[in-house]
């Protein structure tokens, strides 16, 4: 079972999407993984809006370890129906 979608490998992502695109996906964004250079995903949600996470998981409940920074400061974006792409750390967003 997956618990947690933060794969670095691009192939390999949309392949475990693709997989589990019939299982509901939430997403979460935290400014502090953004700030430490990790990879931030853009999803389309259910209305087809642009959704930024930074980790996504097949359960409701937050991927990032218990009592991490990452976790106190992640925020629930809701769900989300089809993966996008990634922005690389460092890049601009359009």
């Amino acid at each position: 079972m997956i618990n947690y979608l933060k794969i670095g490998c691009f192939k390999f992502e949309l392949f475990i999407c693709e997989i589990i695109n019939m299982n509901k996906i939430y997403g979460w964004y935290s400014l502090k993984a953004y700030r430490s250079n990790e990879i931030e995903y853009i999803y389309l949600n259910q209305d087809n809006q642009e959704t930024f996470c930074t980790i996504s998981s097949d359960k409701k409940e937050c991927p990032y370890p218990v009592g991490s920074s990452y976790h106190k400061d992640a925020v629930f974006v809701g769900e989300i129906a089809r993966y996008v792409k990634y922005v690389e750390p460092g890049h601009t967003k359009k």
